[in-house]
């Protein structure tokens, strides 16, 4: 049991090993010395740390599986205190499908990113100004919008999936390519890697240098677990997988949501679904900063071939993370319920939602006593943000009509709302 709770620092040291193997030659006499020392103390400090492991934590623990138990509605106005809303315009030729993101450009532009059309909005009115790219095999066309991955750190580009592993850029100002950013491919004088890569998953913007890509791994014995390359593919550095499982019927499970990277204060923050910690990411380090404690809940390494079944409906996920100064945000997905949490920094304290009745138990919005707030992103200008499904208001004024004439008049005018409109982007202010 120690053990196991000191696997975060184990595998921190393990990943530093294969750093110092990957990218030096251990023909040198003074490398070979460096490795044995590194490899003596990642002994010695495991050994001291799991001993130690009760009276000192190594790094923040939230106690996912405590706060769960002790679920309740979680108050929207614990939170913010005001949320505007934002209703997109509907046309034949503007249909928004799926479940849509809503990025903020420069407190003027709403970006929404679905599964196969990004779309640029009026900020202020909700007018539909064009599309961004488009989704098809054109020589100009993308895979998939890549919804987790939005916007350039200037705020004048999007990025979109291609067609043969490569990412593409848009520019906003006028919807066309303006780049492909080639697949990661492994360059001898960088890193000590031969092999074929294998195809990124999932990506993080690192600066405005390097991106970040997660491996999923899909077979069970993965080498690589992240990979930091540039904007022309050049590998910079490899950071090793040290888990594997038992992959007995030669099936390939893949999860694209299985990686998650977020950026807050110029830094891009790492976690995997398998995986109890977020870790911060630079070109040189990989550091443990939150524990995510799920006790009995905790989805075993072992059952990632089940990753995708049924069996899995009891244990719990953590997903959709992103952070402002005073929070921390995810969701926690378990027996196929979703449930918006929330950890507050200075206090420690956590809180997570679970309204009964609902499939996603957000806030409960009684800033304005109407739909449930899930929030998904923060802005640049540190205000919360997320998508409010038309059905999702549709049913609301249908199983509510004793409410409506409580509501604020820019509410009231929503009635006339149908199932399939596009969404209502939901923008709050912290308290």
């Amino acid at each position: 049991m120690i053990f196991k709770k000191c696997s975060v620092f184990r595998d921190w040291f393990y990943l530093q090993i294969r750093y110092i193997i990957t990218n030096f030659s251990l023909s040198s006499l003074r490398h070979r010395k460096l490795l044995k020392s590194f490899s003596l103390l990642y002994f010695t400090l495991i050994c001291v740390s799991c001993a130690e492991e009760q009276a000192r934590e190594i790094i923040e623990q939230l106690k996912v599986s405590d706060a769960f138990q002790n679920g309740e509605k979680v108050l929207a106005s614990n939170i913010v205190s005001q949320i505007e809303y934002i209703r997109l315009e509907t046309s034949s030729d503007n249909v928004i499908k799926g479940y849509p993101s809503a990025y903020i450009v420069n407190d003027k532009l709403i970006l929404l990113k679905s599964y196969r059309r990004i779309s640029l909005f009026n900020r202020s009115t909700g007018e539909f100004l064009k599309d961004i790219g488009n989704a098809s095999r054109d020589p100009e066309g993308y895979a998939s919008s890549l919804i987790p991955l939005g916007l350039s750190r200037d705020k004048e580009l999007v990025y979109a999936k291609g067609w043969r592993g490569d990412l593409h850029q848009y520019a906003l100002s006028n919807g066309k390519l303006v780049r492909k950013i080639p697949k990661p491919h492994a360059n001898a004088a960088a890193v000590a890697f031969t092999e074929d890569i294998s195809p990124v998953s999932a990506y993080g913007v690192l600066n405005d240098d390097y991106l970040a890509g997660f491996i999923s791994n899909s077979t069970g014995n993965e080498k690589l677990r992240l990979i930091l390359y540039d904007y022309e593919g050049q590998v910079k550095k490899l950071i090793y997988n040290g888990q594997s499982y038992t992959n007995d019927r030669s099936r390939v499970v893949y999860n694209s949501a299985e990686g998650m990277f977020y950026n807050f204060n110029n830094s891009l923050f790492f976690k995997e679904y398998f995986s109890d910690t977020l870790f911060q990411l630079s070109l040189d380090t990989l550091i443990p900063r939150y524990y995510f404690d799920l006790g009995k809940y905790s989805p075993p390494y072992d059952k990632r071939l089940e990753a995708l079944s049924h069996s899995m409906a009891d244990y719990m996920f953590v997903r959709g993370m992103f952070e402002s100064d005073q929070f921390v945000f995810f969701r926690i997905g378990f027996r196929n319920r979703q449930h918006m949490a929330y950890y507050k920094k200075n206090s420690k304290k956590m809180r997570v939602s679970n309204i009964q009745g609902l499939e996603w138990s957000g806030f409960e919005n009684d800033v304005d006593n109407f739909v449930t707030f899930f929030p998904d992103k923060i802005s640049e200008n540190n205000q919360i943000v997320g998508t409010l499904s038309a059905e999702h208001v549709y049913e609301w004024f249908q199983n509510n009509p004793d409410k409506i004439a409580s509501l604020p008049e820019r509410l009231r005018s929503f009635r006339d709302i149908q199932p399939e409109d596009n969404p209502i982007v939901m923008i709050a202010k912290f308290k």
